[in-house]
């Protein structure tokens, strides 16, 4: 696997969402399903690395997502240890 850097992964999550917004409700009529989604009203979520692609998608994104869910996700400064907050 090739290694990816910040603005190719940028560009994938912003293309996956503008999918989703645009495109996916043709697939699911074709597929039968009688499911639709409302592009406006999404949420975006990831688990650690994931949480990253989720923050990213909140800030570069218009519109913005309507909610961020991240887990075990990085968050606050990128510069603080994740350990800092420990109770010794």
């Amino acid at each position: 696997m090739p290694p990816s850097y910040g603005p190719d992964i940028l560009s994938d999550v912003l293309d996956a969402l503008m999918f989703v917004r645009s495109e996916i409700n043709g697939a699911l009529v074709a597929s039968g399903s009688g499911i639709a989604i409302d592009g406006e009203r999404i949420g975006v979520a990831g688990t650690s690395a994931g949480s990253l692609c989720a923050y990213l998608i909140a800030a570069h994104s218009r519109p913005r997502p309507q909610v961020v869910l991240s887990l075990c996700g990085m968050g606050g400064s990128m510069f603080v240890s994740a350990f800092a907050c420990e109770v010794q």
